[in-house]
């Protein structure tokens, strides 16, 4: 499970086409999400990474400094300070600190340049220059389209789901308390997938709708509706 470069490039170059269409010069991405599918970079979510990516295609991407080494497909990686004293810095001054060393890779006569307006802070936008474009719908759009690259991953993430549902259904009977099960369920879900997960959910209780597991045992006659699902990078 490497990063594609061939697919990831494929991304970057559908985002410099939809630039090219708003007239765009440079995109400043602020989403993990999105950076992750533009450079297939994850650092977990302590973490603010940015990334940016001009109308040629070069690609620059913000890392915290201890994660600069992520594996990535970009044309430049810089780091930011996400510590201080072995302190970590709250979210808000992550991610002035990351967009503060992206934004200082731009030209200073670039007119228009695109965010993602509802995952930047509040100021970010005045920023930006007179007139920032909005590319939060645009790159929603161009998400929903799942590569042979992800498709992959979430295949392998289903597997952990596969062993949780077998294993459930060996498991479940009067008696078996729900923290013993849902504990069960993670230890088989990282064991299948050889690392820690990066989400565990959602549904674990029994004679009730769904929500987290309780210090709960099941009875004679209840019916238990698991609802699972793991993230995997």
């Amino acid at each position: 499970m490497q990063l594609d470069e061939d697919w990831i490039r494929s991304r970057q170059n559908r985002l410099v086409e939809t630039l090219a269409e708003q007239g765009v010069e440079h995109a400043l991405l602020t989403r993990a999400e999105s950076i992750q599918w533009l450079t297939g970079a994850y650092v977990g979510p302590l973490f603010c990474p940015s990334a940016a990516i001009d109308a040629a295609g070069r690609v620059t991407l913000v890392l915290p400094n201890r994660k600069v080494g992520t594996p990535a497909v970009a044309d430049e990686v810089l780091g930011y300070e996400e510590k201080k004293l072995s302190t970590m810095r709250d979210a808000s001054e992550q991610r002035h600190a990351s967009v503060d060393a992206v934004l200082a890779t731009f030209p200073a006569k670039t007119q228009r340049i695109g965010y993602e307006a509802t995952s930047a802070f509040c100021a970010i936008g005045e920023r930006l220059g007179a007139s920032p474009v909005d590319l939060d719908a645009a790159l929603f759009r161009l998400r929903r389209r799942k590569d042979a690259d992800e498709l992959a991953i979430m295949a392998r993430a289903n597997e952990a789901n596969r062993a949780m549902y077998e294993l459930a259904r060996s498991r479940i009977g009067p008696g078996l308390n729900e923290l013993d099960l849902y504990n069960e369920l993670h230890g088989v879900a990282v064991r299948t997938l050889g690392e820690p997960l990066t989400y565990f959910g959602q549904d674990f209780r029994c004679n009730a709708r769904g929500g987290p597991p309780r210090d709960r045992s099941a009875e004679e006659g209840e019916l238990w509706i698991l609802d699972l699902g793991v993230g995997l990078r």
